[in-house]
């Protein structure tokens, strides 16, 4: 329903911002930073060094303050919808004027 509810409003910065407090509990955000302190890229040792900057500490009390699970929920809702949509059933368009 969350997603649901982002994606009625538009999918407005807004939103995104009820969106992630709706679903930023203590344990989730954890779970986020955790993912994004253990990225990998041997070949982008700076930006790598930044993204595990980002979520080093404690989290903001706020969640949509906390710039990491923006970002993820974000993301997540994005993938959700892009599923969302390749499920749902193409409906037959009717036959147009020069095809009836």
């Amino acid at each position: 329903p969350e997603i649901a509810a982002y994606v009625a409003a538009d999918e407005t910065v807004e939103a995104l911002r009820g969106l992630a407090r709706a679903t930023g509990d203590e344990e989730v955000r954890a779970w986020a930073r955790e993912a994004l302190r253990g990225l990998e890229a041997p070949q982008e040792p700076e930006a790598l060094s930044a993204l595990h900057g980002l979520a080093a500490g404690d989290p903001p009390e706020d969640p949509a303050e906390d710039a990491v699970w923006v970002a993820a929920v974000q993301a997540l809702a994005e993938q959700a919808i892009a599923l969302a949509l390749a499920s749902e059933p193409r409906q037959e368009q009717p036959p147009g004027p020069s095809e009836g």
